[in-house]
């Protein structure tokens, strides 16, 4: 009796235990609502610390940035003209060589010796005509020898038979008809001898004709690039004082014994100075692109250097698959720096605007493809949506590397105005109209 009525003590005990643990777990699980509402009032007042920069005006340049492949102003391929060996090479890939320099010699003993045979020929033809060198223009075929001669007994036979005819009844009847027949074959061999010389004087010009071919053979077995016109060159840059007309050979494709036909490759070269820039460009921008706009390029060879050039041809027409149009811009080459094949990036410079809004880059703030920054106004921030435009950087130093600005424009009937304060730290908490305490200003 006793053993029963003290396990029901103790399973009470244990039972009313158990409930207290119970309702106190309970009571920390449900939410205080007096002081948890002071804390969300406390966080929602509190001043985010921001530092801020000022929206300045700055002169910048308006650029369109270009790319593309250096070019030579000029590129050529020298071919045979002339079928032979090749005799000789006098450069190699990387030589400079001047306008009408030779490159390389063909065997030319075959057309020499054609040359000379036909120099005889024409040597012989010359002096049956009676002359030294070939007449400029028409000659007097009188005075050619066979003509002369022929003339001369054309002469005196019609004497004769003038003679015999004024004799009257005292000259024979054989002798007149004698005469008169002699009179009219020396006539007949007149005209004959002026037919032959007019033949003779023909065959005279065709074979200076063909001489002229074959010395022109001759010439071409001498390989060598030719100077470009007066036109051509003022138009490849080639005008300005102390810039000469040098080629340089970009690649050799014959060997020495090898057998070059008419029309085979033999040599490139180019013209390295001034080096040309084609580059493609959006129809948007065709108003905006003129001849003689400045355009600095950079290559990867020298990273730190920027090339000068001026836009020198824009197409006046615009491709209708690509919806783009070329321009060409001239680089000045002097030192051979730049080399035809290299990428380039580069800028064309299309104006000056003297009050351009910038602020630091750190204040720009992207969100969904949304670029916006904030403007500190009385303690609290604006939201201001804004479109980029130039970068560049200001105060640079080798220390510090200088500050990267950006050119801002205000969309969506929001404004900015130079000197407001911009928020350049403490982005990342930032909404429309938080409070904010500024703790510093660059």
């Amino acid at each position: 009796m006793n053993l029963t009525k003290l396990f029901a003590r103790t399973s009470g005990i244990v039972v009313l235990a158990l409930l207290g643990a119970a309702g106190y777990g309970i009571f920390q699980i449900l939410p205080h609502s007096g002081p948890k509402s002071t804390d969300a009032a406390k966080v929602i007042d509190e001043e985010l610390p921001v530092t801020v920069a000022a929206a300045t005006l700055r002169p910048i340049r308006r650029t369109i940035r270009v790319v593309g492949g250096l070019q030579g102003q000029e590129e050529v391929v020298l071919s045979a003209r002339v079928e032979g060996q090749v005799k000789r090479l006098r450069h190699e890939v990387g030589d400079r060589v001047a306008p009408n320099e030779i490159l390389l010699e063909i065997e030319d003993r075959e057309f020499v010796l054609l040359a000379e045979e036909e120099r005889r020929a024409l040597e012989v033809d010359l002096a049956r005509l009676g002359v030294d060198r070939p007449p400029m223009g028409e000659m007097e075929l009188g005075k050619v020898p066979v003509v002369e001669r022929a003339r001369r007994l054309e002469e005196n036979a019609r004497a004769k038979y003038e003679r015999v005819r004024r004799l009257g009844p005292a000259a024979t009847r054989e002798e007149q008809q004698t005469s008169e027949t002699d009179a009219q074959v020396a006539r007949s061999n007149l005209e004959a001898a002026y037919l032959d010389a007019r033949a003779l004087l023909a065959s005279v010009r065709q074979r200076q004709a063909t001489l002229a071919t074959r010395e022109q053979k001759v010439r071409d077995t001498h390989v060598s690039v030719e100077q470009l016109s007066p036109a051509r060159a003022q138009a490849a840059g080639l005008n300005v004082s102390g810039r000469k007309e040098m080629w340089v050979v970009t690649q050799r494709m014959v060997s020495e014994g090898e057998l070059a036909r008419v029309g085979t490759p033999l040599v490139r070269v180019l013209l390295d100075d001034p080096l040309k820039l084609q580059v493609a460009l959006p129809e948007r921008e065709s108003n905006k692109v003129r001849v003689g706009q400045s355009v600095e390029i950079s290559v990867e060879a020298w990273p730190d250097r920027l090339f000068s050039g001026t836009v020198s041809r824009v197409n006046p027409t615009v491709e209708p698959s690509s919806r783009t149009f070329f321009a060409e811009v001239m680089l000045p080459n002097p030192a051979r720096d730049l080399r035809a094949g290299m990428f380039a990036r580069g800028s064309i410079v299309t104006g000056i605007d003297s009050g351009a809004l910038t602020v630091p880059e750190e204040a720009l703030s992207s969100f969904a493809g949304i670029i916006r920054i904030f403007v500190v106004n009385q303690g609290t921030v604006r939201a201001v949506q804004v479109t980029l435009g130039e970068r560049g950087t200001s105060g640079f130093s080798e220390k510090t590397g200088g500050t990267t600005w950006v050119e801002v424009m205000p969309i969506r009937d929001t404004t900015l105005a130079a000197g407001e304060q911009v928020v350049v730290s403490g982005l990342a908490r930032l909404s429309d109209g938080a409070t904010v305490r500024v703790r510093g200003s660059r």
